[in-house]
């Protein structure tokens, strides 16, 4: 009987210990990630070259922190004028935010599908995106957003109100 008990308590043991150690990876995820989106305001680049060394199949991401890195690598490739051929990845993001309610990340979210959807040429669609941020941010006081945001959608319809070349 007392054998079983000590195997018991060693198996508990080790399982605890297994637990300690994936809870831990998860917050250092997690702080790298918040890391990453500070770096991306001062140094873009860097932020690139960070985010590009974690995988999040490899990091076995939860679903709150494979919303964040999309959100982080969409932020990143704006900052850095980089072509984004869709928004898919986004668009993950979006869904995750929408359905958990963090209305702070999903005005960002949003905020970074109206700068996609404006440079594929969808204006009506980036001036639907560029209204949610600017009323997801309201809801959470962002100013530097709300103020990015409003100067987006001025851009928008500065661009649509520009003569067109003709050919």
């Amino acid at each position: 009987m007392k054998v079983s008990s000590q195997l018991y308590y060693t198996t508990l043991f080790i399982m605890c210990i297994f637990l300690l150690f994936a809870c831990q990876k998860n917050k250092q995820i997690c702080a790298t990630l918040i890391s990453i989106d500070s770096l991306a305001n001062i140094n873009a680049d860097s932020a690139a070259n960070v985010l590009l060394q974690i995988s999040p199949v490899q990091s076995n991401f939860t679903h709150e922190e494979e919303a964040f890195y999309n959100l982080l690598q969409t932020k990143i490739n704006i900052t850095l004028k980089k072509d984004i051929a869709s928004d898919s990845v986004i668009n993950s993001a979006i869904n995750y935010y929408e359905k958990t309610g963090n209305t702070s990340q999903l005005a960002y979210a949003y905020f970074y599908k109206a700068k996609i959807n404006l440079s594929s040429g969808s204006d009506s669609i980036a001036i639907l995106y560029t209204l949610k941020a600017i009323d997801k941010a309201n809801m959470v006081h962002d100013l530097p957003l709300i103020t990015e945001t409003y100067n987006h959608l001025g851009t928008i319809y500065l661009f649509q109100n520009l003569p067109q070349k003709r050919s």
